[in-house]
């Protein structure tokens, strides 16, 4: 099916328990309309306004939507909050987590963008650079790594001619600080040692 030249306001329609299977919605105009029990499997909902609609129990396998709605791109952004809420929980329903991860992502980005000022900065900086909102585990990883090495080239050009440790050791004593383990990697040391005299 494609509506998007057929029907192209589709407003407040009922979809409940109907065969959607790779319906075309692009360009529709698909306000508070109700997807229920419905079959959406490769169904596709580019640049389809979504403010409203409701999905709930439907099969959405490969179902497509738009990376970024259009009310985000409109700077609409607590409709587009709204659709990302929609679209995330649907796709959690179906237990496409990988996608519902995308639009949480989605979803926090719009909601920082409603802020203003400091917070908007300090959500920016720490929420979305440093650990993506929880859904970019590469970013925490490269963060550390980053944390670890500056410190320990710090520690290493910082002693100056007093320096007796290797490069080496000063990223393991990094890495350790920053895992908040010196202690205990301390005591498991001198006991080594006492061990070997």
């Amino acid at each position: 099916m494609y509506f998007s030249q057929l029907l192209l306001y589709l407003s407040f329609a009922n979809f409940n328990n109907a065969d959607l299977y790779s319906a075309t919605f692009k360009d529709a105009v698909l306000y508070s309309t109700t997807f229920k029990n419905a079959d959406l499997t490769r169904s596709d909902f580019s640049s389809a306004h979504l403010y409203g609609v409701k999905i709930f129990t439907a099969d959405m396998t490969r179902t497509v939507f738009d990376p970024i709605v259009q009310e985000e791109k409109w700077k609409d952004y607590p409709k587009a909050e709204d659709i990302y809420n929609t679209i995330k929980r649907a796709f959690a329903e179906n237990g496409n987590k990988e996608e519902s991860a995308k639009y949480y992502y989605r979803q926090c980005v719009v909601k920082r963008k409603q802020m203003r000022g400091l917070p908007r900065f300090i959500n920016w900086l720490f929420a979305d650079v440093i650990v993506g909102y929880g859904e970019r585990l590469t970013r925490c990883l490269g963060i550390a790594f980053f944390i670890i090495l500056f410190f320990a080239v710090l520690f290493y050009y910082l002693t100056g001619i007093w320096n007796t440790y290797s490069f080496f050791q000063c990223l393991v004593n990094s890495f350790s600080i920053f895992l908040a383990l010196n202690v205990l990697i301390n005591s498991l040391v001198n006991q080594s040692r006492i061990l070997f005299l």
